[in-house]
């Protein structure tokens, strides 16, 4: 029995220890697998934060490559435009080592920027850039893919290695320029050349900006503040009898509007205006503090109705005009846009054509003359599709080919629709005689044709209507807009107005002359003393509106004869203003007033369009930096894996 039951024992001692065994082996496997799976985990783990880890450095490589095109850029703002023969193997693009594209070999010889640099064979070569925070295994490499002059601005794609792992993004840059202002000024002086402001020349009216941008001038000119530290001369003019006259300073009033950003490099003068959005001056007495509205007003001169807290800036500079032997501006007029010569008229209609009356134009360029119009149908006006995209330039009259410079534009030969001829009035040149030609004589003359200069060979152009595309107006003197000046797309269309002087508003007002007896000899009359001047009938007037980004050189954007036609409505202006001084739009009540007493409220907008957009030839702010525009993730080049 005893026997018996030790081998029962025995046999449940040997069961029970292979069920152990198989415990133990199913333990071991399930601890393999678990320690086989957390090192699959890892390692796949290792591998993506690996892969993480290369694709962040390789876009942060790409961007490094767009980061070096704008440092090379913002060193020599010529960097795509220069001759080859003058790049160094540093600064050329053709010659940069991060540059990928095309390559024969003699890439360094060639005479001008294009995308491919002339090369032949497809290649890119990464660039691993001297950086002490970079990855040793980060490379670039960028092409440039659009460049234009006109305006100043590229895409590039810039393509980032890093273990392999290539990545590229795509980038518009271009160069910070006059659209970012609604309103920038550099002088709060009336326009110098503002003959209703000045109607007799003092002898001291450098001061207030005569003869600008001469040595003397600018020697003498100061901003506020500079004049109220005594470091300038007081702005102060004398009269031709010798008595001190203070140049004048307008005021932004309480009917006044402006939604954008505003900047002056002087003192605001300002009454009640109303500034809605950002406000910046370089009056160094600015001390506005965000949290106490009641520091504001030491931003202007005077008081205004800030929705955004003033502060101070360091001076900008306006843009300057393109010069006119630009190899761009004379290849754009040749080959897409229009030149006129001397005082041109165009009315924009909303088709997508202009009508253009330009009598004095009167050897077209050849090369134009099919999209332009011959001189026999400009003379009579011809409707001609507008240079959609491009560029109006109207210029001075060669002074070899018109020796009588001075001569005044007479009634009607500006041009324009049947009955609505300028200029206004009934001037013909026979009339500049001292000697009237009958007893009962009369004639009429715009007052702006008699004081200002805008003679026969002057590249004037006055402009109304409603365009339909993109088109920038350029003119050697003035521009004179005539009537509303829109678009059709808001959304797409868009105006550049440019003047080397200043750009008006127009309001005729007219001067009426009559003939008197001359004393001593009664079949003889002569020209009287004028009447006072009056704003011409029939003219209309109301709320005007003008959708332009406009810059007026070495003048002002301002009202024609301001102290003449009462209260003409409300200036709406949807776009930018660049002036160099300060242009009238109204005359000033004594008192608080919700309208001028003469000329027009304004309602100033900024075009949020020009953020993306801006007019052919509108060139970057003197002090404006290339900036990215835009920047997107993009496919990575095609030829990323060849080398040179």
């Amino acid at each position: 029995m005893r026997s018996y039951l030790t081998r029962r024992a025995r046999h449940r001692r040997g069961r029970d220890a292979g069920i152990t065994m198989v415990a133990v082996l199913a333990s071991f496997t399930i601890l393999t697998v678990i320690v086989l799976g957390s090192l699959a985990y890892l390692a796949a783990s290792t591998k993506a934060s690996r892969f993480e880890q290369d694709n962040d450095l390789a876009l942060a490589a790409a961007q490094s490559g767009v980061n070096d095109l704008l440092a090379r850029l913002r060193e020599n703002p010529d960097y795509l435009n220069e001759v080859a023969a003058t790049k160094t193997l540093d600064t050329g693009y053709c010659r940069n080592p991060a540059v990928g594209g095309k390559n024969t070999g003699a890439s360094a010889e060639q005479d001008h920027f294009a995308t491919d640099c002339g090369w032949t064979e497809e290649y890119a070569r990464f660039y691993k850039y001297d950086d002490s925070s970079a990855q040793a295994s980060q490379e670039f490499h960028y092409t440039v893919l659009d460049y234009s002059a006109i305006p100043m601005s590229a895409e590039v794609l810039s393509t980032g290695r890093s273990q392999g792992v290539v990545r590229s993004v795509k980038a518009r840059i271009e160069r910070a320029s006059s659209k970012q202002y609604l309103y920038l000024s550099d002088y709060e002086l009336v326009d110098p050349s503002d003959y209703t402001a000045y109607p007799t020349r003092g002898a001291n009216m450098n001061v207030c900006g005569a003869g600008y941008p001469s040595a003397t001038t600018l020697a003498e000119l100061g901003y506020k503040y500079q004049v109220d530290a005594g470091t300038r001369p007081a702005r102060q003019d004398r009269t031709d009898e010798g008595y001190p006259r203070d140049c004048l300073e307008p005021s932004f009033r309480e009917w006044d509007y402006l939604d954008g950003p505003v900047h002056s490099n002087d003192t605001i003068k300002s009454n009640g205006a109303h500034f809605l959005s950002d406000f910046t001056t370089s009056d160094t007495r600015c001390v506005a503090d965000a949290s106490v509205p009641s520091t504001w007003n030491t931003c202007v001169n005077g008081s205004a109705d800030f929705h955004v807290p003033p502060s101070i800036a360091e001076r900008e500079f306006l843009p300057e005009l393109p010069p006119k032997s630009d190899p761009a501006v004379l290849d754009e007029i040749a080959n897409r846009g229009c030149a006129y010569d001397g005082p041109t008229r165009i009315i924009f209609k909303n088709d997508g054509t202009m009508t253009v009356w330009s009598r004095y134009t009167d050897n077209p360029d050849a090369a134009t003359t099919g999209r332009c119009g011959t001189a026999a149908e400009l003379d009579a006006g011809v409707t001609l599709p507008i240079p959609d995209g491009s560029l109006i330039y109207v210029r001075d009259l060669d002074a070899a080919a018109h020796p009588d410079l001075s001569k005044k534009i007479e009634h009607g030969a500006i041009g324009g629709p049947s009955g609505q001829e300028l200029p206004l009035g009934s001037y013909v040149e026979a009339y500049d005689d001292l000697w009237a030609p009958a007893a009962n004589s009369t004639y009429e003359i715009e007052l702006a044709m008699k004081m200002e200069d805008m003679y026969a060979n002057q590249g004037n152009l006055w402009v109304e209507g409603e365009v339909k595309g993109t088109i920038t107006m350029w003119a050697d003197s003035s521009v004179v807009i005539t009537g509303d000046l829109t678009t059709v797309n808001d959304a797409e269309d868009l105006i550049g107005v440019m003047a080397s002087e200043s750009v008006q508003i127009y309001n005729p007002v007219l001067e009426k002359y009559a003939a008197s007896p001359y004393p001593g000899d009664p079949n003889k009359f002569i020209w009287q003393v004028p009447s006072a001047p009056e704003r011409a009938s029939g003219w209309p007037t109301g709320d005007l509106r003008i959708e332009a980004a406009i810059i007026a050189g070495t003048g002002s954007f301002r009202l024609q004869n301001w102290k003449y036609g009462g209260y003409l409505g409300t200036l709406t202006v949807v776009g930018s203003i660049a002036q160099n001084f300060r242009g009238v739009m109204a005359e000033e009540t004594a008192g608080a007033s919700t309208t001028p007493l003469n000329g027009y409220a304004k309602q100033y907008k900024y075009n949020e369009k020009l953020n993306e957009k801006r007019p052919l030839l509108f060139e970057p702010l003197q002090s404006g930096t290339w900036v990215i525009a835009y920047q997107e993730k993009a496919i990575p080049s095609a030829f990323v894996e060849k080398a040179p």
